[in-house]
Parts: structure tokens; C-alpha cells; sequence
């Protein structure tokens, strides 16, 4: 003010200037213009993203270039009221109206795109930590997550973070509509119809005569299925086995990992929901028993008493012990979600409908309930969630119990229908909606596949060991084609051929180069079209070498045809010329003589 000036003054003392001070100070990369006498010139936004930039520059992590100008272009200048008097002498201020949806995407675009960028960088640096980095599957499972993440569109990581927080799985229904069905004709043959048709009901009153003393199967499964000890054993077996899956020493066992799931499968968590009575009947000399042990292998089974005297009981003890497993169920048959550590949303299905009354139906099954039925009976008690489903199915055992031989008879044909027109794998396709949706709507960012072969889990070789099931490939996003018949499987390349053949006895061979490549959720190529009702029963491929020797074995045919041609085409010109000759020596007898 008084004609010093203060930037010439701090240069002269530090032979800088007060911008170049400040940004070697804060160690920006480019020099700032600050001068004290014109502090309307520094532009301090342009600080922000250099000195970011500096602080994770030694990460190798590169952040987007982004101007504040462009974030308040989100929404509408508008003049407004204010309670500061401007340079104009009026209470009047500009401000931005935020279009706020708008705002919200892009930030989120922004922070996609930098972990897009950037995704290398992190796979470095969280690698790098001493709990990953010594845990294969830790780091298997990180590295999977990055590499997708690194190839990613920013919207559909905005996408796959939205439905985590607000998924909706869409419902299922159960498709009757291809199923196939042939009529064949039986022939006695030699039998005696009659005869045959009253050998049912003659085997059935004689296994119910020699059974028990007279009281069939159902005394027998009365007297060795309805006690305490079945069901404790159920429950000790089930929550013992799951307490005894250790994961890791910093995740603690599976029971512990699946409560942050709001399924506490440990003895206190148990033992609450048996003397809940929202659920339905109360259990409190077993919740104490199971309370007081602290630890399932602490629990003898046959110190639980439930009551159990007859089916009534003992399936409403069975229902109470799998109370725990609710939520899960409330998910997958009654279109309630799940909410994982209060931050992941699984949206549930009305499975009931699409999986367990077709599945019922099937069995020949009755006092089957609707999914209006079924939803209000579980408001009213929550147990009528598997008493709902254990009653009819129940109902139908004991027909068998009293008539095994005309009720297993009466099952069979549609029950046979269900199974050859892929019944089974339709309703497990419909009661995984709710994981199906959710791995949908994460396939952009999240290979599950990846992460499952990354974590060690061989599904195929527990399906095979615990199932049964034999599996060449386990793909999570098609359960139902995982499943499903598979005619073959084989490993080609592009200089190789393969070969199908139908039923019907069409065939054919193509080269694999003539196959497009497709993408991990392509739904495949289409290789052969054929008729009504054909099937493909067999697939080979042809290996490059036999192909080779095809290729030669053709052209030599070829080659060999082409001088069978040619020689053919010779004595065709030879035996055209005689016979002009001869043509020629019939009109000139002279000549013939000489």
C-alpha cells in the first residue's frame, strides 16, 4: 500500500517466487502464478488435482483430469436471495440448482473411470499387503476382480454398484408348454389283464399283513421316524458339521462368516429362534440344553427333547430346528431379500410358485397351497414356510406308507414326464433366480467363475464326490445347460475338423475355423438344424493330421480322376478318329485297294 512490493521483496530475499515457493513446497509438478498484489489471479482450484496427483504418484496410480467448471455444469444457473449485500447494493447472489441425479452419475463415472485406469496399479499395491500377498487364494480371487475390472465400461460398474444396493430379481415360472410326450402301445402279451390289472392291491395288503405285525408301513415308520432322537441328530448334524468348516484364522469358521449373512447358525442363534414365538411352537427345554453347551460338539443328541409323538410333531420340531436357514428360504420362495452386512441387497423370488409346486405336482401331490396361500400362512406363523411345503409332500408318503405298490404305480408315468423333459433342472434354474439376478447384474465387474477357481473350489469334483452329478465345466451363470444332458465334450483346434450325427442319420463335418469365437456369456454357435423331433446322439473331432491325410487322400482322387478324364477324353479322340477313317475308306474303295 505504501509502495512496497511484497513479490519483488520475497524474490530478492529467496531468489524465487512466492508461486514457485509454494509449489515446491507442495510439491506440484508445474509452477503456480501467486502474487500477493493480485491474489484475484490464483486460481486455487488448479492446486487440487496436482498436489492429489503428487500424493499417490509414488503408488503409480494416475488420477483423470476433471475441471471444477465442468462439475457445476450439472445443474442450472439460477440468481437467488441472499443474505450479503453485493458489490451492486442488492441481496442478490448466482448459485447452481443441481440436477442431482445427474451429479451422483458423474461423479460415479469419474471415480469408475479412475479405477479403471488404475486397475493394474492396485493389483500391485493391494498385492502387495502382507495378508494377501501370502494367500493365494486371497490374491487369486483380487487379481480376478482387477483383471475384469480393468476392461470394464464405467457404466456398467455404476450399474452392477447400483443393484447391490437396490437388486430386483426377476420371477420365474415353471414352462409346461414343450414338453414332449409319446404314446406307445402296450401289449399283455401272454398275461392275464385282469389278472394283472388286481396284482396291486393283492401285493399291498400282503406287505401291510407281513409288516409289523399287521400294521403295514405306516406303524413301522411311526414307531422308528417320529422320536426326538431323529430330529436332535438333524440339528447337531447340520450346525455341528457347518461349525466345524474353519475358513480362515482371520475369518473364523463358516458359521461365523455366514451370521455377517443375518444367518446365525451358532448354538445362542439357534437357541433364540426356537423360543421365538413369531415363528410358531416354542421349544424351551431344548434352546436351554443348546444354549448352556456354548458349542455343537459340546451337544449330545439325546439330551434335546422336542416332544415328538406323532407326524404332527415331529414335523413342526424338524421345521423349528431348520429356523435358522429361514431368511434364505424367505429369499428364495417368498420374494424377500437378503441383506448382506447391510450394504449388498439379494433380491428374493416367488420360487414357490416356479419350483416347489411344480416339483410337488410332479409327485402326484394335493392340499398344495397358492403362493397367496403360502405368503399369508407364513405372516401368520413364519414356521408355514416348510410346513407348507412338508405337509402335502408328507400327505403323499404316507399314500405310499398305506398302498406302496398302487400309489408308486399311480406316480411314475408323470412323474417320468417331469423328469424327461428336464423338469428337474427347470425348477433348480427357477429357485436360483434370486443368485442368477445378482450374478447378473455383477458379471461386468465380477468373474464369479474366475473367483471360484481362483478360491480352489472344484464345484465339479463335489458335485461328482457329493452328488453324484459328473460335470465336464461349471458354469454359475447356466446352472440349468451345466446340468443338462451333455452329448460330448472335446478339445479342438482351428486346423482341426468336427463331425455330428443325429438320430435321424443326418451328418456333417465342418471345419472348426468356420466356428466363430464367442464370449464367456454368448449363448453358443449354431452348428446343425434339424428336424422335428432329431437329436444330436453323437460328436467327434477330427484331428489335424487326419485331416491333413484327408485333405491328400482327395487331392490324390482328384488328381487321379482328372488323368482318368484325360486319358478318356485321348482314346475318345483316337476312337473318333478310326472311325472317320473308316467312314473315309468306305466312301474311296480305290484307296482301300491300293
Amino acid at each position: 500500500k505504501n509502495g512496497v512490493n511484497i513479490d519483488k521483496l520475497v524474490k530478492a530475499i529467496t531468489g524465487k517466487d512466492l508461486g514457485a515457493i509454494l509449489s515446491e513446497a507442495l510439491g506440484l509438478p508445474t509452477t503456480l502464478k501467486l502474487e500477493i498484489h493480485n491474489l484475484k489471479a490464483f486460481r486455487i482450484q488448479d492446486i487440487v488435482l496436482p498436489l492429489v496427483q503428487n500424493l499417490v504418484s509414488k503408488y503409480n496410480i494416475d488420477i483423470p483430469e476433471f475441471t471444477f467448471a465442468q462439475l457445476a455444469s450439472h445443474g442450472d444457473i439460477v440468481t437467488v436471495k441472499s443474505k450479503a449485500l453485493n458489490d451492486e447494493g442488492t441481496y442478490l447472489t448466482q448459485q447452481v440448482q443441481a440436477r442431482k441425479g445427474e451429479v451422483l452419475m458423474a461423479v460415479l463415472q469419474y471415480v469408475a473411470k479412475t479405477l479403471i485406469d488404475n486397475a493394474s496399479a492396485l493389483k500391485d499395491l493391494l498385492g502387495g499387503l502382507d495378508a494377501i500377498k501370502n494367500n493365494d487364494t486371497l490374491k487369486g480371487i483380487l487379481n480376478g476382480i482387477l483383471d475384469n475390472l480393468a476392461v470394464a465400461n464405467p457404466d456398467d460398474i455404476i450399474l452392477a454398484l447400483l443393484s447391490l444396493m437396490d437388486a430386483n430379481a426377476k420371477d420365474k415360472f415353471f414352462d409346461y408348454r414343450d414338453f414332449e410326450y409319446k404314446k406307445y402301445i402296450f401289449k399283455w402279451g401272454d398275461l392275464d389283464e385282469e389278472f394283472c390289472r388286481k396284482v396291486a392291491p393283492m401285493l399291498d395288503g400282503l406287505i401291510k399283513g407281513l409288516i409289523n405285525d399287521g400294521e403295514g408301513l405306516p406303524g413301522l415308520v411311526s414307531e422308528k421316524l417320529y422320536t426326538d432322537d431323529l430330529v436332535a441328530k438333524a440339528a447337531t448334524g447340520i450346525y455341528g458339521a457347518i461349525e466345524g468348516v474353519n475358513i480362515s484364522d482371520s475369518m473364523g469358521s463358516l458359521a461365523d462368516v455366514l451370521k455377517l449373512a443375518d444367518l446365525d447358525l451358532t448354538t445362542e442363534g439357534v437357541a433364540a429362534v426356537l423360543t421365538n414365538k413369531d415363528y410358531g411352537q416354542e421349544y424351551p427345554d431344548a434352546a436351554n440344553v443348546i444354549r448352556s453347551a456354548g458349542s455343537w460338539k459340546n451337544i449330545k443328541a439325546e439330551n434335546l427333547k422336542f416332544g415328538v409323538k406323532d407326524r404332527n410333531s415331529f414335523l413342526h420340531a424338524l421345521t423349528a430346528v431348520l429356523r435358522p436357514l429361514f431368511p434364505v428360504l424367505d429369499v428364495l420362495l417368498n420374494d424377500a431379500s437378503l441383506n448382506l452386512l447391510d450394504i449388498v441387497k439379494v433380491a428374493g423370488s416367488d420360487g414357490y410358485t416356479s419350483t416347489i409346486v411344480p416339483l410337488l405336482e410332479a409327485f402326484g401331490c394335493y392340499n398344495i397351497k397358492t403362493q397367496y396361500q403360502y405368503r399369508e400362512d407364513i405372516f401368520n406363523e413364519y414356521d408355514a414356510i416348510l410346513l407348507d411345503i412338508l405337509n402335502p409332500l408328507w400327505d403323499k408318503v404316507e399314500d405310499v406308507l398305506n398302498a406302496p405298490i398302487q400309489t408308486v404305480a399311480n406316480i411314475l408315468p408323470n412323474l417320468a414326464l417331469f423328469f424327461a423333459n428336464d423338469g428337474l433342472l427347470q425348477i433348480l434354474d427357477n429357485l436360483v433366480t434370486p443368485i442368477t439376478a445378482l450374478l447378473d447384474n455383477l458379471k461386468p465387474i465380477v468373474d464369479i467363475n474366475a473367483i471360484l477357481d481362483a478360491a480352489g473350489l472344484d464345484v465339479p469334483g463335489l458335485l461328482k464326490d457329493k452328488l453324484g452329478v459328473t460335470v465336464d465345466k461349471f458354469d454359475l451363470y447356466d446352472i440349468k445347460g451345466t446340468l443338462g444332458q451333455v452329448i460330448g465334450a472335446v478339445t479342438a483346434d482351428e486346423k482341426s475338423d468336427f463331425m455330428l450325427i443325429t438320430n435321424q442319420g443326418q451328418l456333417i463335418r465342418s471345419p472348426m475355423a468356420d466356428i466363430s469365437v464367442s464370449g464367456r456369456y454368448a449363448a453358443g454357435n449354431i452348428l446343425m438344424r434339424m428336424y422335428q423331433g432329431d437329436s444330436v446322439v453323437a460328436m467327434q473331432a477330427i484331428p489335424e493330421d487326419v485331416v491333413e491325410n484327408a485333405k491328400q487322400i482327395a487331392e490324390a482322387r482328384a488328381r487321379e480322376k482328372e488323368e482318368l478324364k484325360r486319358e478318356e477324353e485321348i482314346f475318345n479322340a483316337g476312337a473318333a478318329e478310326a472311325a472317320d477313317s473308316a467312314v473315309n475308306n468306305d466312301a474311296n474303295p480305290g484307296n482301300s485297294q491300293e
